[in-house]
């Protein structure tokens, strides 16, 4: 048992690395192409930030433990908005007067609709609650138009500025970079899901209730880094593109793909774990929309904090 906590909790610093490599990487390259940072959050940051998620839920699918897919995948969305977003609002108030935010934070607030409707499919006389190869396809197609109406829109913000020497770097490094981000993702994610597995069965408890909790708040460090970075450096829009972007990729990429490996099951036992979804989408969308003043405060992140331990406790005590 000590043996795999420690592998857990390896494979969990491999994974973040691994994350922080490909980002890192990644963005450099983007940014020699002129794409501005807010696209950079939305779409290359967020995909990248969401890799330690798709690797366990990838090692997770081939393991045919689906129920720590589902449960990383939702645990990881709830953490983004209502843990890492709360941080962050502590920390800084965080401005969302973007049109774009509004937008694509639609995407967010359909995904665990998407998932409500396949749990209800038996109800509705179509089929088994699973994931299958069709609803994968629609996925994954959601997954492109997401990227593609960021790439699409208004092309005024970083398109033109200057490159400077700041970001360069030998094209060998950066590649270089890519591939050990990859290594690492790839053995952290097999670390994590071979750890999760072996603790669940020592404690006796579910997969879903270790992947929505340990597994969804270790593999979100990197949307927390990112996002208290972005603070920091006063680059708010790539926090808030980050998490949002994040969210969309994790439904609609990460469970559109590793259900063609797999299919994944989604009982209708997880629907309130759904609703926590939707509502922290929800309430963000309605504050963007209607506050006059489009800020995150203090406040607000201390009623996301506590709305995020309601959330534990509750999956704690149903186990």
């Amino acid at each position: 048992m000590i043996i795999e906590a420690l592998l857990f909790i390896f494979g969990l610093y491999i994974l973040i690395k691994g994350a922080d490599f490909i980002v890192d990487s990644s963005t450099k390259l983007a940014r020699k192409f002129g794409v501005s940072n807010f696209v950079i959050g939305l779409t290359l940051v967020a995909f990248g930030t969401s890799i330690p998620e798709f690797i366990v839920s990838l090692f997770a699918a081939i393991k045919g433990v689906t129920d720590l897919t589902l449960g990383n995948i939702i645990g990881s969305n709830i953490a983004n908005i209502l843990l890492i977003l709360g941080i962050a609002s502590l920390v800084s108030e965080v401005k969302i007067n973007s049109p774009r935010i509004l937008q694509q934070i639609a995407y967010s607030i359909l995904a665990p609709i998407a998932l409500a409707i396949i749990a209800f499919r038996p109800n509705l006389m179509l089929g088994p609650p699973t994931i299958n190869e069709y609803i994968s396809i629609v996925f994954i197609a959601l997954t492109f138009g997401f990227v593609y109406s960021n790439f699409k829109k208004p092309k005024k913000v970083g398109r033109k500025k200057p490159k400077t020497k700041r970001h360069l770097e030998k094209p060998s490094l950066t590649i270089t970079k890519l591939i050990a981000g990859i290594i690492g993702i790839y053995l952290g994610g097999k670390f994590v899901v071979d750890g999760a597995v072996a603790i669940s069965h020592f404690l006796g408890i579910s997969h879903f209730l270790i992947s929505a909790t340990i597994v969804a708040i270790g593999t979100s460090l990197p949307e927390l880094a990112v996002s208290l970075v972005s603070i920091y450096r006063k680059n708010i829009g790539m926090t808030l593109g980050n998490i949002i972007g994040s969210n969309v990729m994790n439904v609609f990429f990460i469970l559109g793909f590793t259900s063609v490996i797999k299919r994944i099951n989604v009982p209708q036992v997880f629907l309130p774990d759904m609703g926590f979804m939707f509502l922290s989408s929800a309430y963000l969308f309605l504050i963007i929309k209607y506050r006059k003043k489009e800020t995150l405060n203090k406040k607000d992140g201390i009623a996301l904090l506590l709305t995020y331990a309601i959330y534990v406790a509750y999956i704690m005590v149903r186990g």
